[in-house]
Parts: structure tokens; C-alpha cells; sequence
């Protein structure tokens, strides 16, 4: 993927975990590097909005398709107390 494309997903991304905290996307599991980029771009989605996120790939034995699913999730975060 090219620099400018991992930039517009992580935007898209960055507006499904504003809206519902969660961001699915289905790739194909090989090559391996296309679940990497969606990874990526949800870290850097996470940043844009300010929110710690969490990333995860579903393991390819789950489906038959040969896709795996990465899902991004808005990480809960602690109140902090200004003393």
C-alpha cells in the first residue's frame, strides 16, 4: 500500500472508532502485508483521534474464504485525577 492510501484508511478508521469505538475490516490473509497495513493504519487512526487502540487478526482457521478479519477497538481509558 502506498503512503497516501494507508493515510486515507486510517481517516475512514479514524471515523468508525469516533462513531462506534470499533473498526472491522476483512483482507486477504496472504499476502501477509495487507493485514499489517490495516493494523497500522488503525494505530495511526487512533492517534489522529487522540485514543489508544487495540488491533487484532482473526487466526485464517476461523474461515474458509482465506480472509482474516482486523479489528481495531478503542481502548477503555482509566479517569485520571488531577491533584
Amino acid at each position: 500500500m502506498a503512503q497516501d492510501v494507508h493515510e486515507d484508511l486510517a481517516v475512514e478508521i479514524a471515523r468508525e472508532l469516533e462513531l462506534s469505538g470499533t473498526s472491522v475490516r476483512r483482507v486477504r490473509a496472504y499476502p501477509v502485508q495487507q493485514a499489517v497495513d490495516v493494523s497500522w493504519a488503525a494505530k495511526r487512526a487512533g492517534r489522529m483521534i487522540g485514543e489508544h487502540v487495540r488491533t487484532s487478526v482473526t487466526p485464517l482457521s476461523l474461515r474458509e474464504d482465506g480472509e482474516v478479519a482486523v479489528v481495531a477497538i478503542v481502548e477503555q481509558r482509566r479517569p485520571t485525577h488531577d491533584q
